[in-house]
Parts: structure tokens; sequence; C-alpha cells
């Protein structure tokens, strides 16, 4: 390559395509250390390659800061080659680079202010030169390209604002369309806020309660969605569109696997079938990449956490056909709760074949092994309540340490294919099988303390469970215009076949545990056989949806759905057998509507329905009929064109029916005439201010009650949810202090009281605040990290406590991160 004429002893040439990657990073890493300055590295790439370069998209995030790194990184992410003197840009600042550019449009603006201009060499590499101080009257400049990359509804959000979505409506829609309220966090929220589970992502989410595992923290992602209970049990759960998980004991999803996390608020059967009336969350798995993706990170943290993730992914071949990711995480770590831990290894390769632009196949699988912890709940007295005792502290273990495991494996594999007829027909089709198997003993408390305060009464158990489930989903769209009036229609049909065997023990016999001088068994603990529980679903649901566009100002969303249900549940104990066999049927339904107006204001409303069977019988042995979920729903986003804002306002009126309460003739038995209301207002910000400050705000308010009820002092209660939520996260990079590799977030999170329910009997807690911060610091392609959430170590009682039994709160967790991108 010829060199500027005005360069002294070397100057520095990033390379150009993965395949010169390889072989000059050790040498140019080796000259670089000795000379103190980079080498010039011959290009090996098809001239062709180079030259395409520069039309190519990609999204970056380079800070502000000194510009000799800068435009390191920048070559290294970009691929290209581009030559210069490190005396030239040693000296120099640059402003940074984010969003999403071609090659040209990024130099230029990486090169800002400095003096300098990068010229295009005829093998398609670049060249730093100083920008004449005079130009000619004839000179022409080379024409600059200013080119955006649509963000894709599976895809990687593009910062923290989220611009479509694909499981509001199973298509690839704007957000703004959509007449439903959704939530969408991204993979850079999850970095920021060091994201552990599903409940952290979403801790920051309108409408989200996410303290109230209904089992445990540590074992399963049940979080509350407008005052509803949202868990894989009751169908809340889905990956990639496809049913996720059968039951509470299926164990947690591992968030480094994840692209995107989607909460679509409300009803939501139209799409999905049997769910709860809350609403559903769909993850979507991180899939292969176009351009070459390679990270590396190792944490450290609070209870001695050590885990290493990497991420890899891109072509494996010249043409694109072929693409690959494989994403691995290896974690050791103990748990805040005395002889507890969080273990898990996990990975998930990915491979995608896109022949065309109209075709493509993506398989994907996924390997997860989880050793944790049943945490043992604590007495409502010596936590929630005073106990003359003490308090009892939040790690103490309040079991047996020879019994007490929560071991999972799951297994997944299938695919995605997506095929384009025509640009007005399109075919998809996504498959997956789930395997999980169970080892769990653990130890529950019968109740709060006794009458010495002192003392509870603890019952071991155990679980061995096999879950599988087969799920499958089929559609077609078609598009097509009438004057002014754009119809996209969707029909298709979704499957799910799932079974879950449980073999259940008991132990011989309860025992008394002193909480204030822990005496802990050493043996195992002695235990009988419980029973014996299989379930089965089968579930088949066809949809039919039409998204009409009027003028492009009036968008119209219809849908209905008609779904089948075989359910099969069988207990078999020592002396008793409970069978039950039925079907349930549903049709549900969904109608919306939203204007757009041309300064970004959409507003919208829409009713949806939603279904739950219900696999109960009354006292004449007659099956219930499923639980309904009815609810109307206006509000208002706000996204300017051209800008990283999406603000969101909605007002909804949720109403479930069907709710089993007690029978009044046989209290043994129960009869469906209870409901459930829940009423509320939800805000939800999230934008850029500059360059440089990303900010998530969120205000929720919940006024949810039992409307009817056969149960005693039930009717009138609140149900469960406190009133209100209230969320604020900002994330700044710092370079306008002149700290330009440095950045530093903080949040806070307030939960208010939640409601006593004496006719469970149950107790909520007290409000609480939380703080949560971080500090980030980037040098080429190495970035580091410091996360802090609780960071006054606030003790809290975060969900309700029911039959004398809480649970704590998480305390709080310092995790440093390394992370290593090239």
């Amino acid at each position: 390559m010829t060199q500027p004429h005005h360069q002294q002893a070397a100057s520095t040439a990033l390379i150009a395509s993965p395949q010169s990657f390889k072989r000059t990073a050790i040498a140019g890493a080796v000259l670089h250390l000795v000379l103190g300055v980079a080498v010039l590295v011959p290009s090996v790439a098809p001239t062709q390659a180079h030259a395409q370069t520069a039309e190519v998209t990609r999204t970056y995030n380079i800070p502000a800061g000194q510009l000799t790194g800068a435009l390191n990184r920048f070559g290294r992410e970009a691929g290209i080659m581009l030559s210069f003197s490190t005396e030239m840009t040693d000296s120099l600042q640059t402003r940074g680079l984010q969003g999403t550019h071609g090659v040209d449009s990024a130099l230029t603006m990486l090169l800002t202010g400095t003096g300098l201009q990068a010229a295009r060499q005829k093998n398609g590499g670049y060249l730093l030169q100083h920008q004449p101080t005079a130009m000619p009257s004839d000179t022409t400049l080379p024409t600059v390209r200013v080119t955006g990359v649509q963000e894709s509804a599976t895809g990687p959000v593009l910062g923290y604002v989220a611009s479509r979505t694909s499981t509001a409506t199973k298509t690839d829609t704007p957000l703004i369309e959509v007449p439903q309220s959704i939530s969408v966090v991204g993979r850079q929220q999850m970095e920021d806020q060091k994201a552990q589970t599903i409940q952290d992502a979403l801790g920051y989410t309108a409408g989200l309660m996410t303290g109230i595992s209904a089992k445990n923290p540590l074992i399963d992602d049940t979080v509350s969605i407008r005052g509803f209970a949202a868990d894989p049990q009751n169908g809340s759960y889905y990956r990639d569109g496809m049913r996720y998980m059968a039951n509470l004991y299926n164990g947690k999803q591992e968030v480094y696997g994840l692209e995107r996390i989607e909460v679509l608020k409300g009803p939501s059967s139209i799409l999905y079938g049997a769910a709860a009336p809350g609403g559903v969350i769909n993850t979507v798995t991180k899939r292969p990449t176009s351009p070459p993706l390679r990270e590396i990170n190792v944490e450290y943290g609070s209870h001695n956490r050590r885990q290493l993730s990497a991420d890899f992914g891109g072509p494996l071949d010249d043409q694109g056909i072929w693409s690959y990711r494989i994403t691995a995480l290896e974690r050791k770590s103990g748990t805040y709760i005395d002889y507890g831990r969080d273990d898990r290894t996990y990975i998930a390769p990915a491979l995608t074949w896109q022949p065309s632009a109209a075709t493509s196949l993506t398989l994907l699988a996924s390997y997860q092994k989880s050793n944790t912890i049943f945490a043992p709940s604590v007495p409502v007295t010596g936590s929630l309540l005073p106990n003359p005792n003490g308090q009892i502290p939040r790690n103490r273990f309040l079991g047996d340490t020879s019994h007490n495991k929560f071991e999972t494996n799951t297994s997944t594999i299938g695919y995605l294919f997506e095929h384009a007829f025509s640009d007005t027909l399109k075919l998809r089709h996504s498959l997956r099988y789930y395997e999980s198997d169970l080892d769990m003993r653990y130890t529950v408390l019968t109740g709060d303390v006794n009458g010495t305060g002192r003392q509870v009464s603890l019952s071991p158990r155990g679980f061995l469970d096999d879950t599988s489930i087969f799920t499958m989903d089929t559609n077609m769209e078609k598009t097509w215009h009438v004057g002014n009036v754009k119809h996209v229609v969707l029909a298709g049909f979704d499957y799910t076949n799932s079974r879950y065997d449980s073999t259940r023990t008991r132990g011989a016999a309860n025992r008394l545990f002193d909480i204030y001088n822990s005496v802990y068994l050493t043996g195992p603990v002695p235990m009988n056989f419980d029973r014996t529980v299989i379930a089965k679903e089968k579930k088949l649901g066809f949809y039919l949806q039409d998204q009409i566009k009027v003028s492009d100002k009036w968008v119209v969303l219809l849908g209905g759905r008609y779904d089948k249900a075989d359910v099969f549940s069988d207990q078999i104990r020592s002396t008793t057998r409970v069978s039950d066999d039925g079907s349930d049927s549903a049709f549900t339904g969904r109608a919306g509507l939203v204007y757009l107006a041309a300064n970004g204001f959409a507003p919208y409303i829409s009713f949806t329905q939603s279904f739950e069977p219900t696999a109960q019988t009354d006292r004449f042995g007659a099956r219930f009929k499923p639980s309904e979920g009815e609810q109307t729903e206006i509000g208002l986003r706000y996204q300017p064109p051209g800008t990283d804002t999406l603000l969101t306002a909605s007002l909804y009126d949720l109403k479930r029916t069907n709710v089993t309460t007690r029978d009044p003739v046989e209290s043994t038995f129960q009869v469906q005439t209870g409901e459930v209301r829940s009423r509320g207002l939800e805000l939800e910000l999230k934008t850029k201010l500059g360059k440089s400050v990303d900010v998530i705000g969120a205000y929720t308010y919940t006024d949810a009650e039992v409307t009817k009820s056969n149960n005693p002092g039930e009717q009138g209660e609140r149900f469960n949810s406190p009133r209100n939520l209230l969320s604020l996260w900002m994330n700044a990079k710092l370079g306008m202090f002149d700290l330009p590799n440095w950045s530093a977030g903080a949040g806070v999170r307030y939960v208010s009281s939640r409601p006593n329910r004496p006719s469970l009997p149950a107790r909520g807690g007290p409000a609480y605040t939380l703080m949560d911060a971080r500090i980030g610091y980037v040098d080429g392609p190495w970035s580091y990290a410091l996360n802090i959430t609780n960071l006054t170590d606030r003790t809290y009682i975060p969900s309700m406590c029911y039959s004398g039994i809480c649970d704590y709160g998480m305390p709080r967790q310092v995790t440093g991160t390394m992370t290593y991108r090239w």
C-alpha cells in the first residue's frame, strides 16, 4: 500500500476483514509494543470485498475520547483497512460515534472538528490526511452517503429505545402502530444494569412488580403484570414466539442468552392461546449475525460470584449464506443465604442458512444446567413483625444443609423458517422441542413461630420431575393495497403438546427448629412417598388477524382466535387416586385503533380477551369453565420521528371472571362465582438526552381488588398489588466532564405498601425504596464496569406473606465485569 508522503516512522492499519485479522493481530500487537506505533498490514482480502465494505451499515457505540484509540476500535468493528500516522492523531480528541452508519458517514462523524479527513483508496481502504486549507472552486468533494439500518423486530435494540416488535402482532410491526401497551428491554439496557435474572431486567418497566416470586426468587421467573401473576405454569412465558417451560419448577432463563425481552400487557390469547390476563412475556434468543461478533466477559461479585461468558458470531462464508452464533456461560456462586449456591452452565449454538433474501432457516439449540437451592422462607414474626428475640438475619438458613438442592438440566432444539414467495406473501414456520429434569430437596416452614417465639416447624420435601414440550407455530402473511388502504393479513395455527411427570416425597415427621440457635441435621433426612403427579396438555389454536392502515394515518387491528385444549391430570397417593380428563374450547378476540399524527403522537384504544383452563370440578363433578379476562385500554404514545424517544401513557380496565371461590354449601368444594378487577395508569419513558445520557422512567398506579367472592371478608379486598411503583434510571457518558472513556449510571425504585388480606390470611409489607448504581470505563477493545444493586443494603419484604411465612428481598449485590471485544 502506498504510504502518505508526510509519514515519519510508521502508520496504523486496521484489519480489513476477519480473514486478515487472525494473521496480523499477533504481529501487529508485538510491533506496536516494540515501536510504539502500529504497523501497516498488507490487505489480503479481495478488492471487491473492500469496495463493498463502505456500503455496509453497522451499529456503533464508541465513546468520546482520544482519537487514535477510537479509530483503532472503529476499524476493528467496521472491518476496514485504515491507514494513518499516529503522530497525526495522538494529540486529537473525537466526539465519539453512536448509532447506525455506513463507513463514510461514521468516519465523517469521528473526524468532525479534528481537521482530518478519510480518503477512499482504490483497494477499498482509507487513508487519513489533513483537510486542505483552501480549495479550488472546481474541486468536487466525494459524496458522503448517510444511511441507517431499520431495527428488526427480533434483532438488537439500537440503544435503549425499541422501535419495532413482533410479540404484539407476530409480524414485524412499528411499535407505535400497536394499540396495546408493550415494553421492550434490549441487550444494552440489560448490560448497563447488569441484569442477572429476568426480574432484574424488568425492574424498571411500567406495569410490572418483579419481587413477587410465587415459589422462590432463585428458581423461577415469576413477576406480576397489572396485578396478576405471570409465570410459566399459567402460560405467560414464550421464547421466540413459542410456549416456553410448563411449570414453576422448570428453572430460570439465562438472560445472557437473550437479545431482548418484550412484555405485552393485558389479555393476549388472540395470538398465544391460554394465558393469564395480565399479559405475556416473550424472550428473544440471540441469533447469528452478519458482522463478526467476538466477546469475552469475566465477572466477580458478592458471595464469591465467579462467571465467565463468551459470545461469538458472524458469517461462515464469503457470500454470507451461512452464519453462526455461539453463546456460552459458566458460573460458580454462593448466595446471600447461608449454604446457598447459584451455579450454572449454559451453551446455545445457532446456525442460519440464508440462500437468498427471500429464504432463511435458523437452527437454535441450548443446554442449561443449574445447581441452586429452594431457599427457605422465614416466619413473619422476626421479619415483617417484631420478635422479642430479635430480627432474623437475612442470611439465616432455616432447613437442613444435607437436604438442600435444586438441580435442573434443560435442553432445547428447534428452528425458525421464513420464506417470501413475493413482496406481498410470506410464510413463517417455527418449531421447538423442550426437555427438562429436576432433582429437588428442600424444606418448608409450616407456619409462624410457636409460643416460644424461637421455634418453627420444618417439613422436608422432595421432587423428581421430568417435563417435555413440543410446540410449533405456522402462519402466512399477505399484504395488499386497495386505494389508500393497506391490509396485512395474518392467518395461522399453533400447537403445543406437553407432559409433566413428578414423583414427590415428604419427611417422615416434622421437626422443631430453633431459628436463633441453628442446629442442622448432618445425615440423610428420612422421606416417605407422597404422591405421583402426571399432567398432560394438548393445545391447538387457529388465529386470524388484519392490520389495516388507512392513508398512513389510521391503523385498525382486528383479530380472532379459536382454541381447543385437552387436559389430563392424574394424582396417585398411597391410598387415593384423583384423575381429571377433559377438554376446553374458547374464542377470543381483539380490536384496536391507532391514529398516527405527523408530529409523533399516536393515541390508541383497544379491547382484548384471554382465557385460562381451570383443572377442577365442582361438587357435582362438573368440569369448571376456563377463567376469562377482558380489558379495555386507552393510551398515547409519543415517538418523534428521527429521535431516540418513546413515551407511553395508558389507562386500562381489566377484569378476570370465572374465578374459583369457596362453595357456600360445601366448603370443601369450589364454585366459579369469583371476579377480580384491576384498573390502572402506566407511564413509561425511554429517551436519549443529547448523545450522552440515556434515561428510563416509569410510574405505575394499580387499583386491583376482589369484586366478587363467596369467601367471608374477601369481597372488596385489595388484590395483592402495591398501588404505586416508581422508577428512574439514568446512564451518562462522561465526556462532557473531560472523562471521555468513563460512564456512570444510577437508578431508584420505589414500591408502596402491599395490602393485608385477612381472608386468606396474608400480610403485605411496608413501602421500600432501592437504589442502584454503576460506573464504567472503556479502553479500546477493553471495557470495565462495576454495578451495585440495592446500594444502601435495604432490608425489605417484596412479596405477600402467606400463612405466617415471608421472604426477604435481595440485599446489596456488587458485581465487577471485565469485557474484551474484537
